[in-house]
């Protein structure tokens, strides 16, 4: 969760208005601009995704730019071999583009319309004072309104909360925790509406149906607990955090009540027999797998288009002035994420005229002529063409001896066989004793000095208790704790065995790899399952030795911030 919040950050352009907004240039590749935003999101992608925590240096930075380079170097010979000409580009570029826009059209609308610093100093220490608390959470869960009212109903008549839950919600996950939403605290909650309901009840009690951009709940608060007063210093230190969150989620509920207010407007009434209908076929599909991002190069013919195919005059909802037919909604799956389509067909075919509605406002805006806007779905559409082509280059290339000599360097931490350990120890009769004496060592020295005062292993004391030079398997527990003990550490472990209780330590080691003779095969292997990875190794170190990359002082000067963002 650390490395992932700390991967959520874009690179902040201040900006008053659209035409003074700046966007400067951080690095040249090949004569064309990289621009800071184009960085931001590549260095957030970096940061998001990476295997292990990184931190932000000059050198990632470089290294951002050298993926940047490769990923243009791969798109213009994905343009080359006519790869965006290939359906599965165009869905993925489609959907892509359709996130940008809604997210450029946020930004006209609401993002622009606050500061942090217009939330009132009450609201910070409210939030503060919440925080010291814990809430046990369940809920029932229903798509609209006319479900969940007959949950509500049957609690009110005297049916229990954890029944209705195990058999009244349509989703398993939830059936099978009854609706366990876990313990939260404050800000867990995305959606300010479930976070007002949940404050307002007490143990043992259930809200009136609630409504989220999710869909309908019933809340149910398990248990409450606090936790120790926080202080003054503490909330000095926060205030600047929560009232930034504060702000975020301000914008967030103003998005939700515009997006409301729309569908208001529109007077949308949704066929719901209709949608329960299909939405009951498609469960009984064996594959109900929908569009997935994991892979971009391979968008598959999906069960529910097949599904939908039979019913395309059906229409799914009215509203005033026109109506969304089984055909429309096929037309615009690819505005739809894959995880609403595979919870909720009724949200899947809201979210599609949502999106209608607002992508005509933005056509109508203008916000895809925007400088920012174009230039992210450039971006996007420059990734999938690097991934398109990374894919091609990867089925093709063949891998060489070089190939898996650098894979064996790179990863050689996995073929390691042995160590051979110089290990001494001091026996002891008493765990207690052995503790004793550990707390007292600070260095090879003093081990040794006590090793020949101490020791109880027979023969031991004039050597200083050295055991010799050990691997993993010579010497039972004592050499397998000192194979994961780092060598050269002056206080070792306490081991149990036989004799008594060990203190080890390592003074010495190296490492014993298997020959990359021996281990070719596996690497070989390795290699296949890991082959796009890799691919994209190679390429990226032609084009960082072929690439003529300028980097500008705005690469290494720019503040990374959180991103406040969020499409409507």
């Amino acid at each position: 969760m650390k490395r992932f919040l700390f991967g959520l950050c874009l690179l902040f352009i201040a900006c008053s208005n659209r035409e003074q907004a700046q966007d400067p240039i951080v690095a040249q590749i090949e004569d064309q601009p990289v621009y800071a935003s184009t960085f931001s999101r590549a260095m957030m992608d970096r940061l998001r995704f990476s295997p292990v925590e990184v931190q932000d240096t000059p050198e990632l930075r470089r290294q951002v730019i050298d993926d940047i380079a490769c990923r243009r170097r791969c798109a213009a010979k994905a343009l080359q071999a006519g790869l965006q000409r290939r359906a599965e580009f165009c869905k993925a570029m489609a959907a892509e583009s359709t996130v940008v826009i809604l997210h450029g059209l946020w930004q006209e609308e609401i993002g622009r319309t606050a500061s942090p610093e217009t939330i009132p100093e009450e609201q910070v220490q409210d939030a503060f004072r919440k925080m010291s608390m814990k809430w046990h959470v369940r809920h029932l869960f229903a798509d609209h309104k006319r479900e969940i009212d007959s949950l509500y109903a049957r609690l009110s008549s005297g049916d229990s909360f954890d029944a209705l839950a195990r058999s009244g919600i349509k989703d398993s996950t939830l059936q099978s925790s009854a609706g366990d939403l876990g313990v939260l605290s404050w800000g867990d909650l995305d959606d300010l509406r479930l976070e007002e309901a949940v404050f307002n009840l007490s143990v043992g009690s259930y809200s009136k149906p609630v409504e989220s951009k999710y869909g309908w709940h019933i809340l149910y608060l398990q248990n409450l607990t606090y936790h120790p007063l926080l202080t003054e210093q503490e909330y000095l230190v926060k205030r600047p955090s929560i009232r930034n969150q504060l702000w975020r989620r301000r914008l967030n509920q103003a998005s939700d009540e515009r997006i409301q207010a729309l569908m208001r407007s529109k007077n949308v009434r949704m066929n719901v027999p209709l949608i329960i209908e299909l939405e009951k076929a498609q469960r009984r599909l064996k594959n109900n797998g929908l569009l997935s991002f994991q892979d971009i190069t391979q968008v598959a013919d999906l069960p529910l288009q097949t599904l939908l195919q039979e019913r395309q005059s059906a229409r799914l909802a009215v509203y005033d002035g026109g109506q969304w037919t089984v055909a429309d909604f096929s037309r615009h799956l690819h505005t739809v994420s894959p995880e609403i389509l595979q919870r909720s067909l009724y949200r899947a075919v809201a979210v599609s005229l949502r999106n209608y509605f607002l992508l005509k406002i933005a056509s109508e805006k203008g916000i895809d002529r925007l400088p920012m806007v174009r230039r992210e779905i450039d971006d996007k559409r420059q990734h999938l063409l690097s991934a398109s082509y990374l894919a091609a280059y990867a089925d093709t290339c063949s891998l060489d001896e070089t190939d898996e000599m650098r894979y064996y360097q790179k990863h050689k931490h996995r073929f390691l066989a042995d160590r051979e350990m110089s290990v001494f120890e001091i026996l002891l009769a008493s765990e207690k004793e052995a503790y004793r004496l550990r707390a007292m060592i600070n260095n090879e020295k003093e081990f040794r000095d006590l090793a020949r005062r101490y020791t109880l292993r027979p023969g031991l004391r004039e050597s200083e208790g050295y055991l010799g030079l050990l691997k993993r398997s010579d010497y039972g527990e004592i050499s397998l704790a000192a194979f994961q003990q780092k060598p050269g550490a002056v206080r070792g472990p306490v081991v149990k065995t036989k004799d008594g209780y060990s203190l080890i330590m390592v003074a010495d080691s190296r490492d014993l790899y298997i020959p990359f003779e021996q281990a070719r095969k596996t690497i070989q292997q390795n290699l296949q399952q890991e082959k796009r990875a890799w691919a994209w190794q190679k390429l990226l170190h032609e084009v960082s030795l072929e690439s003529h990359v300028v980097l500008k002082p705005a690469l290494y000067e720019a503040v990374l911030s959180p991103d406040s963002g969020k499409a409507l």
